[in-house]
């Protein structure tokens, strides 16, 4: 199964990056009435749903063959409320913003990990983290969590621009089509999200575009899904939310994971701080950050390197510099 996301470079060693001449993208996100390249396949009609209990295996499967699957159920009503509670404060305490990229409508709340401790619920589920473990590992040796925030988007605003996460690291990348995955999406729907209140629009099978392929207005489809529901996209997945045209909000938990040895689009250690991430179950705070990528990157001094909220173990070693690990 592995296979679909090797490259010819040995697991865990990180793909080689291009210099910043090599320009791939100019901008985060495309533009509706960019001119779409020659022979574009034509898009795919919908996302595939499948049911909770599938399994890695068919969710990989799926996400190989269309870069996005929607899981129907994954999390219950407690689920969802439990980290509702947690975050109503601060739900209440926003108003809609968010400008041009967020629609002008959005209640964004960052560091939503640290916010509402049961938003670990998500980050842990076991089908996630089997999935992360198929598609970054090939690439990594280790993987993180990439964002956690909540978006509310309420009536008004603006369709968010369409665009792939994987661009926040614009041209250093190899995005090419022997390219492994760098970042894993998730977006659990609080509420259920439709075409009237603003779905996010998804390119089923955008992930494998050309680079300089831009999307059309009929690529891009409803992630239409019950509250509870995950959708789970490649960083590569070309999509962005709808206006919501009801009178009720529309909820999205969104998160995500990355390979261990690229940068988090959300500063995690400075939202989740130690007194924070400790009341956290061991598994979140290694996800945050609070683990080692390997004895030379991550580390800290006296602090154990698959948990740094830890002391060091009895017998480990930490290298004052990479020096010293390459000399022993």
């Amino acid at each position: 199964m592995l296979d679909r996301f090797r490259r010819a470079a040995a697991p865990g060693v990180p793909p080689v990056m291009r210099p910043f001449r090599e320009v791939a993208r100019s901008t985060y996100h495309y533009s509706m009435d960019e001119t779409v390249a020659d022979g574009a396949d034509a898009p795919v009609a919908s996302i595939v749903h499948l049911a909770a209990d599938a399994s890695v295996a068919e969710v990989v499967e799926i996400l190989a063959r269309s870069g996005a699957v929607i899981i129907d159920g994954l999390f219950g009503p407690d689920d969802l409320q439990r980290v509702y509670g947690e975050l109503r404060p601060h739900l209440d305490a926003a108003a809609p913003a968010g400008g041009d990229f967020f629609g002008h409508a959005t209640k964004g709340i960052p560091g939503a990990l640290a916010k509402a401790p049961a938003f670990a619920t998500f980050v842990v589920h076991p089908l996630l983290l089997g999935v992360a473990d198929e598609v970054l590992l090939p690439a990594a040796t280790t993987y993180q969590l990439q964002i956690s925030t909540a978006q509310e988007v309420w009536a008004g605003g603006a369709d968010q621009p369409l665009h792939r996460d994987e661009q926040v690291y614009g041209p250093v990348l190899d995005y090419g089509p022997d390219a492994p995955q760098y970042v894993l999406g998730v977006i659990v729907a609080g509420t259920d999200f439709t075409r009237a209140n603003g779905a996010t629009r998804v390119a089923p099978g955008s992930h494998a575009w050309p680079e300089d392929r831009r999307p059309a207005p009929d690529d891009a489809v409803p992630a239409e899904m019950t509250a509870g529901s995950a959708m789970i996209y490649f960083g590569r997945t070309v999509h962005g939310a709808a206006v919501n045209t009801t009178n009720g909000p529309r909820m999205a938990f969104i998160f995500g994971y990355s390979v261990g040895w690229l940068r988090q689009e959300e500063n995690l250690l400075v939202e989740c701080p130690p007194d924070i991430v400790a009341a956290l179950p061991e598994r979140v705070q290694q996800l945050v950050g609070y683990q080692a990528y390997s004895p030379i990157l991550g580390w800290a001094a006296e602090r154990d390197l698959e948990l740094l909220t830890r002391p060091a173990p009895p017998g480990q070693v930490w290298p004052a510099s990479v020096a010293t690990v390459i000399a022993s």
